[in-house]
């Protein structure tokens, strides 16, 4: 297995772990908070919305970028540059409102920092691999969160 593998199999494995920590974390059910909910259903949605406009060969968990894949510009993608990792961090944002505790905050931070540099290493493979990728990053100038970065 080569460097790179490993590293995307680590993000890969860091990401699911720190969902359920986030998730698992407090020890209780969640209390329904309407800012909770909020962005809980709005990360769904966008998760749904990415999933929609993207074709299902596309949708891939690891960060190396698969044979065959075609990029998608359109929906979602048109705003931000990784839509489906900002529908998690909204989700379980929401999530961690409603049922908020140390643990799980701190879960979602490490998650934020993984996805982050999750995105960084796809990003410069995609790069590396099309010339499409580099003109859409110059036009779809945010990464993770619409105006913000």
């Amino acid at each position: 297995m080569t460097d790179l593998a490993v590293q995307a199999r680590a993000f890969v494995l860091a990401q699911f772990l720190l969902i359920v920590v986030a998730l698992v974390g407090c020890g209780r059910l969640p209390v329904a908070s309407p800012p909770g909910i909020y962005l809980l259903v709005a990360g769904l949605l966008l998760g749904a919305w990415a999933l929609l406009v993207n074709r299902p060969e596309n949708i891939n968990v690891n960060p190396l970028p698969r044979e065959g894949a075609e990029l998608c510009f359109t929906g979602p993608y048109q705003f931000v540059r990784h839509p489906m990792y900002l529908a998690v961090l909204a989700t379980l944002a929401g999530f961690v409102l409603m049922n908020f505790c140390l643990v799980s905050f701190l879960a979602w931070i490490g998650l934020l920092v993984v996805l982050e540099r999750k995105a960084d290493l796809e990003e410069q493979l995609l790069k590396q691999r099309s010339v499409d990728y580099s003109a859409y990053c110059q036009r779809t100038k945010y990464r993770l969160i619409p105006l913000v970065y």
